[in-house]
């Protein structure tokens, strides 16, 4: 993957020269100082706004685009891309860049809208293609795992199959760590958050679900002392779910009815 590096108005932008014939420098700053009117020259697919970022998907020659607007926390925009190029080069499908601009004041992502689904696109009596999408999933964190590369917002939403190029693809990857001191702690926490996921995502079978994967991923990572993981990871769990609880100021009788 080749990044090129223009001049730009005091900030910095780089292009994904793969990209080069679809997204020129002049359309990038077009971009990038029409924010607000994106939708009087592109057609735009998807629009939301989270804290301090907003995200809006265009279509530019018959090519979807996602584009992340960063009002603060710039330094999460340039992990995250920093993070894609990293993650590509280690041969871990991720989200594919196409530009990041940043000046003193904002930051802006461009990948490339994903093909593909999500295990969210199946119904819980899918059983069958869930327990596919659910290998895949254990082989590709096995995978990272093994690097020392830790996802740490990782959860079902994240995890893209396409099925024409045969690629399971992960996303929102700013929080990556690789290598990082303690990596069985954050080996744990990884593998907490997924289960989370499982049990929000799926109520009736999220805990056979979950085994089905625990089981896959065990004997792909070769992981000794699994029961004791696995406690550590029903700990880390609860915690999680705890602290998602209090986000949603429930009362004492609530919290303890939900744990």
């Amino acid at each position: 993957m080749k990044i090129i590096l223009p001049p730009a108005n005091g900030g910095e932008l780089y292009i994904n020269h793969d990209f080069g014939h679809l997204l020129k420098k002049e359309d990038v700053l077009f971009i990038v100082s029409n924010w607000e009117a994106l939708h009087e020259r592109y057609f735009l697919f998807f629009r939301h706004q989270k804290r301090y970022r907003q995200v809006r998907g265009l279509e530019l020659k018959n090519c979807k685009i996602y584009i992340k607007k960063y009002l603060e926390n710039l330094s999460e925009a340039e992990r995250e891309w920093n993070n894609i190029i990293f993650l590509w080069s280690k041969g871990f499908p991720t989200s594919i860049p196409i530009f990041f601009y940043k000046s003193q004041k904002e930051a802006f992502l461009g990948t490339k809208a994903l093909e593909g689904k999500t295990i969210l696109d199946y119904e819980e009596k899918d059983l069958i293609q869930i327990n596919l999408f659910m290998e895949k999933i254990a082989f590709y964190l096995a995978k990272l795992h093994r690097e020392k590369i830790f996802h740490q917002d990782c959860y079902l939403n994240h995890f893209y199959w396409d099925e024409k190029e045969g690629l399971l693809y992960l996303i929102d990857v700013s929080r990556i760590l690789y290598h990082p001191s303690f990596s069985t702690y954050y080996q744990i926490k990884d593998l907490s958050q997924l289960k989370f996921s499982f049990y929000k995502y799926f109520p009736t079978n999220g805990e056979k679900f979950w085994e089905y994967f625990f089981d896959t991923y065990v004997k792909e990572y070769n992981l000794k002392l699994k029961y004791i993981y696995n406690m550590a990871i029903i700990l880390k769990f609860l915690l999680i779910k705890r602290h998602t609880l209090k986000s949603k100021k429930l009362g004492i009788r609530e919290l303890l009815l939900n744990l």
